[in-house]
């Protein structure tokens, strides 16, 4: 499942009771209104940021990252064989 389908329903759900209780209780109801749309937003801009080919540049950086953390397994490592 897409990362970020999850927040754009739950907030199309919270929008719509907030829409629904606009008559009944206008304070609850903006209110639920702005969460509703804020994670409808949101999630919206999670689903289209990883539609985007990854980079090059992003490629490089999360190699790096990769190997940065598993710097402590391999360190030892090569100090031992140098000495």
């Amino acid at each position: 499942m897409r990362e970020g389908l999850w927040p754009t329903v739950l907030g199309t759900v919270v929008t719509a009771a907030g829409a629904g209780l606009l008559r009944r209780n206008k304070t609850a109801a903006t209110g639920l209104l702005g969460f509703g749309l804020a994670h409808v937003l949101l999630g919206a801009l999670d689903l289209s940021e990883r539609r985007k080919p990854m980079g090059i540049w992003n490629r490089i950086a999360r190699r790096t990252m990769r190997l940065t953390r598993l710097q402590p397994l391999w360190k030892p490592i090569l100090n031992g064989w140098r000495g």
